[in-house]
């Protein structure tokens, strides 16, 4: 068949014309907030953002949306840190271990210790499944006067201890929990699964190599896919049937903090005399690019603005990517800017940035074109 040179032209103008020639991308302040930003959490469609909008001492449980901004939820002192997927469940804390869950149907349920302890601040909730039936975290340690136990709540709030730990991420459907446990002495990266024996979990290492992976942070929604940090300050993922691989790569410094919930992508912050000055940016980590920051990725999306400057931290994702929490360092309870943000399309996509993809679609395009030439020619 014999290419006509009108209608590859009509062919690459009409595609050409269809492609968006810059994503529209939003960065949303949320104003100040208290220690920003790994306390954040985000649903699972990117609409709902839990944080502390206000000192933890004196604030009220809150939650922020896209269409109605800040939302409060009277009944308790503290702050929601986490959300379920489907968004219908929040999980916080206030003073010591007051911790305790929220949603519309069932109002607040009490997430007590095991212990008993009341002295500790900042021990609670971490994560939540997708339905918000369990909720994983950690408590003070039972008879130590230090030290913290991993501990998973059931729907009615039940608490279980899975080992000396923190429980930092749960998989979709609670079967898989990932933290950290201090065993021979030293931090190591675990995974809590199913026992043989119904109701009860057993605590695998993550790193049999001695790479030195010291704490499992998120997991993937079917538990096949773990990120964490390795001793000395970068990162790992570990893929069940693979093992485990630093992602660090050619950065100095890195942090892991959320991951899609297909696993391919995670968010956090690279810290790296020579990328960033020394400063500590935002960024996110695929293993076809290795680690960009946030900031360059908003660039490519259409958005520039002064908010790049305050972009430190990712501390949360949406399910495919396309929504992040993301903002300035803060310790605990002291304030900090953080920002609600839609890079224009999921990750999957935004990742290449639209340029090249022009460029690439554009130079296919003229071979074709070339050839029809070549072809009218002869």
């Amino acid at each position: 068949m014999r290419f006509r040179l009108p209608t590859l032209t009509g062919l690459l103008i009409l595609c050409l014309g269809a492609m968006p020639l810059a994503r529209s991308a939003q960065v949303v302040s949320l104003g100040q907030v208290y220690g920003c930003c790994n306390g954040f959490g985000i649903s699972g469609d990117g609409q709902t953002v839990v944080g502390s909008f206000a000192p933890i001492q004196t604030s009220v449980p809150q939650y922020w949306t896209t269409t109605q901004g800040v939302v409060t939820v009277p009944g308790r002192r503290g702050a929601f840190n986490s959300i379920s997927r489907d968004g219908s469940t929040l999980a916080g804390t206030g003073l010591a271990t007051d911790n305790f869950k929220y949603s519309a149907a069932s109002g607040f349920i009490d997430l007590p210790a095991t212990s008993g302890r009341t002295d500790i601040i900042g021990l609670g909730p971490s994560a939540l499944t997708d339905d918000g039936s369990t909720v994983v975290g950690k408590q003070p340690q039972d008879g130590f006067s230090t030290g913290e136990s991993a501990v998973a709540w059931d729907a009615a709030g039940n608490p279980s201890v899975l080992s000396q730990g923190a429980a930092l991420d749960v998989s979709g459907d609670g079967s898989v929990v990932v933290g950290r446990s201090r065993i021979n002495g030293i931090n190591q990266a675990v995974v809590w699964t199913a026992g043989t024996v119904p109701g009860t979990r057993v605590r695998a290492v993550l790193d049999s190599t001695g790479l030195g992976a010291e704490e499992a942070r998120a997991v993937s929604s079917d538990g096949r896919i773990v990120f964490g940090q390795v001793a000395g300050g970068t990162s790992f993922r570990w893929e069940q049937g693979l093992g485990i691989q630093d992602i660090g790569g050619s950065v100095a410094n890195s942090q892991v903090w959320d991951t899609t919930a297909d696993g391919f992508f995670a968010v956090g912050s690279i810290n790296d005399p020579l990328l960033t000055g020394n400063a500590s940016k935002a960024a996110i980590w695929d293993a076809a690019n290795g680690w960009r920051t946030l900031e360059d990725l908003l660039l490519a999306a259409g958005f520039a603005g002064d908010a790049l400057a305050r972009l430190e931290v990712a501390s949360a994702v949406s399910t495919d990517g396309r929504y992040l929490v993301a903002g300035q360092l803060a310790a605990w309870n002291n304030p900090g800017e953080a920002f609600w943000i839609d890079l224009g399309a999921p990750l999957s996509v935004a990742a290449v940035p639209l340029p090249a993809a022009v460029w690439l679609f554009a130079s296919g395009a003229a071979g074709l074109f070339g050839m029809a030439w070549k072809k009218n020619l002869a």
